[in-house]
């Protein structure tokens, strides 16, 4: 019998182990859930990582239930649905926290600006004045988490090279034919509601949940719940 697996792609600066929080098997209802790691956030170079595994799944025999990504993996796993059209057999997408929809925009700037910081001030640096800033917060304790493991010149590579790279364009949002769960938070400049309220906008099958800013310190799972949330909504609506 072949095992139902969910492949999860995570965003610049960010790490395999994230997505594996947000996302659960249990959640999925799935027998795992494979994390793609990468250090490269060019969109080439994503599309051809996630066909890869997409590949190398179906060659185990496994069935690829869920695509799922957080920011600039959104952005791939949505990119790479689109263009594969009717040969996709994903059952759903699992879309976290989109940041800009085509061109990237002003937030792709301040990502780059985060590269430039990365490389003047150092990673440690910045993530003692986050800490500072914003204690107890679930978003600077990621940061804090995945950013050490790049190494300063790896993480502002990867930062710039995500500030470059287009999200998928309108064209192809509404090309995607396979169920989509859109989250977002209601306040988060990196990764603006209205983002996400477009995507679903354009996206024939989508379903839109939205969380405070402040998870009031539940564990980053909740992202992967409200997707689940909205997948279930878009079911019981057809």
């Amino acid at each position: 019998m072949a095992r139902r697996i969910a492949l999860a792609l995570h965003g610049a600066g960010s790490d395999g182990d994230f997505v594996l929080r947000c996302f659960r098997a249990g959640d999925l209802a799935v027998d795992e859930v494979v994390a793609i790691e990468h250090r490269d956030a060019e969109t080439r170079t994503l599309l051809t990582i996630i066909t890869r595994q997409v590949e190398a799944a179906r060659a185990r025999g496994d069935e690829v239930t869920f695509l799922a990504g957080v920011s600039l993996g959104a952005h791939a796993v949505a990119t790479w649905t689109a263009r594969a059209g009717a040969h996709t057999e994903i059952s759903g997408l699992l879309l976290v926290m989109p940041a800009w929809t085509g061109s990237p925009t002003f937030v792709a700037a301040a990502t780059a600006a985060a590269a430039s910081d990365v490389l003047s001030l150092g990673s440690a640096a910045i993530i003692e004045r986050l800490k500072g800033e914003s204690p107890r917060d679930w978003v600077v304790d990621a940061v804090a988490s995945s950013w050490p493991r790049y190494g300063d010149p790896v993480l502002a590579a990867s930062l710039l090279t995500a500030s470059r790279s287009p999200g998928p364009t309108s064209a192809e949002l509404a090309s995607i034919r396979v169920p989509s769960a859109i989250v977002c938070l209601d306040d988060d400049a990196l990764h603006p509601r209205a983002v996400a309220e477009h995507w679903h906008s354009v996206i024939p099958a989508s379903a839109l949940e939205s969380l405070p800013r402040d998870l009031g310190g539940r564990r980053p799972d909740v992202l992967g719940q409200a997707a689940i949330r909205a997948l279930a909504r878009l079911s019981e609506s057809q």
